[in-house]
């Protein structure tokens, strides 16, 4: 991943019809969060196979979207990277994986938001 994307401003996929984003009231003090992440989605495609990219953002008040950990996730994978599964289409089956560790401060005033996306342009 180039280092100019972890420090882009992440609004610039806002119009995209992907994308579902779910953004936190303003933070009234300061949040620390350690740890892995682990997302927990349910979902369902028209096709045999999908990917799933998930992003927690921090917002800042003026706006701009800081890129805290993002993580994509093949969707044949959900049961096993080693017996790979095509999906039933229109069928909702969960999908569950751990994301990489982070320590972030959420600062008082800012936001917190997860997006979630069916491809990472322009990683992908």
């Amino acid at each position: 991943m180039k280092r100019s994307y972890m420090v882009a401003d992440q609004r610039f996929v806002e119009k995209r019809k992907d994308l579902l984003h779910y953004v936190s009231g303003t933070l009234d003090r300061d949040l620390t969060v350690a740890g892995p992440i682990s997302p927990d989605l349910y979902v369902s495609t028209t096709g045999t196979d999908s990917d799933f990219d998930v992003k927690l953002i921090d917002v800042w008040p003026d706006g701009y979207q800081q890129l805290v950990r993002g993580e994509p996730f093949r969707g044949k994978f959900r049961h096993s990277f080693q017996h790979p599964e095509p999906f039933t289409p229109n069928v909702v089956e969960e999908i569950r994986f751990s994301m990489p560790d982070i320590y972030h401060c959420f600062r008082k005033g800012h936001r917190m938001m997860v997006e979630l996306q069916s491809w990472w342009f322009p990683l992908t």
